[in-house]
């Protein structure tokens, strides 16, 4: 005979695990650049510097607003700190005059729409966002 908390915490563990697997695409990153870029290829290393303004690719980086899931899982897997180091760490770099933060925009469709008229522009979006024809793909992030 099954207990049921045993049977209720099972079945609880199995619903959720599944539903971790089913959503383990909606999660993945990638970080995209105007076509007109000749770069076609950045490590890890090189995306973490473009976005913290040690800028040796001239790329243009911008960046979704903080309360996204994207930029929080970029920020973890790339940057490799969370959001209110990030913000201190630009704090000190402008004080310093040494480097800038991120232009940040309120949409995945303004990233887009911005990566798609600006040559040297960098940004990161959710996998499974519709690209325009002058956008590609130069990095996954897979969760």
């Amino acid at each position: 005979m099954i207990k049921w908390p045993v049977f209720l915490i099972s079945f609880s563990l199995l619903l959720f695990s599944q539903f971790a697997l089913a959503n383990k695409n909606s999660t993945e990153v990638i970080v995209v650049k105007n076509i007109e870029n000749p770069i076609n290829s950045i490590t890890k290393n090189q995306l973490r510097n473009v976005f913290l303004g040690r800028n040796t690719l001239m790329f243009e980086p911008v960046i979704p607003p903080v309360e996204t899931i994207t930029r929080i899982i970029f920020n973890t897997k790339i940057i490799g700190l969370n959001e209110s180091r990030i913000q201190s760490f630009y704090a000190q770099m402008r004080f310093s005059g040494r480097a800038r933060p991120p232009k940040e925009l309120p949409t995945t469709d303004a990233l887009l729409h911005y990566i798609s008229t600006t040559p040297t522009a960098i940004t990161y979006v959710p996998q499974g966002t519709k690209l325009p024809k002058n956008v590609v793909v130069i990095y996954t992030i897979v969760i």
